[in-house]
């Protein structure tokens, strides 16, 4: 937190080799949800996993235990083990979230969700929700 975002060079020296350089990008993490469809009926549930991404990205692993927070509009819950939930944690050193939760149709319409966690970029999606 508070490193400001772009690209750094870092030079890497050790007595007795060559040095050797590499770019680095610094930056908040992204994510994407990784079964979103296009649409769910009312009633309907779909598993759904959070992975995460690089600034630039890549595939990532966490360092630290990341927790997401979700909301949702009126037409859509979260939901895991059969209760609504509003976050879901990411353990150290993983790339994915290890349980599935699930986003189930609530009313028809379109359904919205926000998906954050501190140093990731929040991410917002839509879905219809078909009676």
């Amino acid at each position: 937190t508070g490193v400001p975002s772009g690209a750094d060079t870092l030079v890497i020296t050790a007595a007795g080799f060559k040095p050797d350089t590499a770019i680095v990008t610094v930056g908040p993490g992204k994510f994407y949800l990784g079964n979103w469809p296009s649409s769910v009926g009312v009633g309907d549930s779909i598993p759904e996993w959070i992975y995460l991404l690089t600034p630039n990205g890549m595939t990532a692993q966490t360092a630290d235990t990341v927790v997401f927070t979700l909301s949702s509009n009126a037409n859509l819950e979260f939901r895991q083990g059969g209760v609504v939930i509003s976050t879901v944690t990411i353990p150290a050193g993983q790339t994915y979230t290890a349980v599935e939760f699930y986003i189930k149709g609530k009313a028809a319409g379109t359904g919205s969700v926000t998906t954050s966690a501190p140093n990731y970029v929040p991410l917002t999606q839509s879905i219809t929700v078909s009676p």
